[in-house]
C-alpha cells in the first residue's frame, strides 16, 4: 500500500467514525467493526461475510444487510460534504475524469489503482465497495470482471521496472514546474555521512553513485533501496537526499530525497516502512509536505522504498 491506497483507507475510516450533528455516533460499534473486518481499514486480514458471520453468529446474509446499511448512510455524509467522501469520490473516479457510464474505463481504472496503490487488497473487494458506494446493481460486478479479463493485455504482470514502480506511486498537482539542469543542480544534501556519528538508525552508511558522482548518505536500508532503485531508472536523472527542508506548524522537517526525471519533473519522496505510514506524526508531516509539493510544482509520494 503507497500514499494513495493509505488515503483511501483513510477516508473510509473517517466516515465509519463519523457522528451525527448532535455528536453521537452515525454508526454503531457492531456496524463500524463489520465494515472494518469486510474492507480490512484496520490492517486486518480482509474478511468474507461467510467468515464474519460465523465469527459473529449471524448469517451470511444478515451480514450483506448491516454492510448495504453502512453505505446507506454514507449518504448523509454526501448531503453534508464532508472531506472524507470528496477524497473518496476523487480517488475512485481519478477525479472525475472516469465516469460510472464508461464501463469498461471505468474498471480498467479500478484494476489499475488496486495494481499501483492497494496491491494487497483483492480487486474483487474493490470492485465490491465501488458497487455498494456508487449504488450500482451487484450484477455490475461481474460486468467490471470481465472488461479486465478481456483485457488482460493492458495489465500485464508488473515488470522490473524501477520507473513505473516509482511514478506510479507519486501525487501530481495542477501546477508542475519544469525544472532546469542549473536549478536542480543548485539543490545540495542538509547532511553528511560521519562514520563516527552514532545513527538513529544502525544501518546508516554511504555508497558510491555513478549517476551522481559522488557518495550518497543514507540512513536506513529502506533508503538505501530505494536510492538503488534510482541508480537503476533511466528516466531518474538527478536526485538529492533531504536536499529542501519545510516549515510547518510543527517545525521544520526534511524529507528524505527530492528526485529529478528526465522530463524535467520534480517530486519529493519520505521513505516510511508500511508499519508507520498511518502514525500521525508521519501523516501530518506527508501533509505539510503535500502542502509544500503544490506551492512548488513538485510532486509528493510516500513509500517504503522496496519493488512491490
Amino acid at each position: 500500500m503507497d500514499a494513495q491506497g493509505l488515503r483511501l483507507i483513510t477516508a473510509l475510516k473517517l466516515c465509519i467514525l463519523a457522528t451525527k450533528k448532535d455528536g453521537t455516533p452515525l454508526y454503531s460499534d457492531r456496524e463500524q467493526y463489520i465494515f472494518s473486518e469486510l474492507y480490512g481499514l484496520e490492517g486486518n486480514e480482509i474478511q468474507n461475510m461467510i467468515s464474519l458471520g460465523d465469527k459473529l453468529g449471524l448469517s451470511r446474509e444478515r451480514i450483506r444487510q448491516l454492510k448495504v446499511k453502512v453505505f446507506k448512510k454514507f449518504g448523509i455524509l454526501r448531503k453534508r460534504n464532508i472531506p472524507a467522501i470528496i477524497d473518496i469520490d476523487n480517488l475512485l473516479t481519478n477525479n472525475h475524469q472516469i465516469n460510472l457510464d464508461e464501463v469498461h474505463n471505468f474498471a480498467c481504472y479500478l484494476k489499475k489503482f488496486q495494481e499501483s496503490h492497494l496491491s494487497e487488497y483483492p480487486i474483487e473487494t474493490l470492485f465490491d465497495l465501488a458497487q455498494l458506494y456508487f449504488k450500482q446493481d451487484y450484477s455490475i460486478i461481474k460486468t467490471w470482471k470481465r472488461e479486465i479479463k478481456e483485457t488482460s493485455t493492458i495489465f500485464p504482470k508488473k515488470q522490473n521496472s524501477q520507473l513505473t514502480d516509482i511514478t506510479n506511486k507519486i501525487i501530481w498537482f495542477d501546477h508542475v514546474k519544469s525544472w532546469t539542469l542549473e536549478e536542480i543542480h543548485q539543490i545540495t544534501p542538509h547532511r553528511n555521512y560521519d562514520p563516527n556519528k552514532k545513527y538513529l538508525e544502525s544501518e546508516a552508511g554511504e555508497f558510491y553513485s555513478n549517476k551522481l558522482q559522488r557518495n550518497v548518505f543514507y540512513e536506513s536500508m529502506l533508503e538505501k533501496k530505494f536510492y538503488k532503485r534510482l541508480e537503476k531508472s533511466h528516466e531518474v536523472i538527478y536526485y538529492v537526499e533531504q536536499g529542501i527542508t519545510i516549515t510547518y506548524d510543527r517545525g521544520k522537517y526534511t524529507p528524505d530525497a527530492i528526485v529529478f526525471l528526465d522530463d524535467g519533473k520534480g517530486f519529493v519522496v519520505e521513505i516510511k516502512p508500511l508499519t508507520e505510514m498511518a502514525n500521525q506524526s508521519v501523516q501530518k508531516k506527508f501533509k505539510a509536505l503535500l502542502d509544500f509539493c503544490e506551492e512548488t510544482g513538485l510532486g509528493a509520494t510516500l513509500t517504503d522504498g522496496r519493488t512491490d
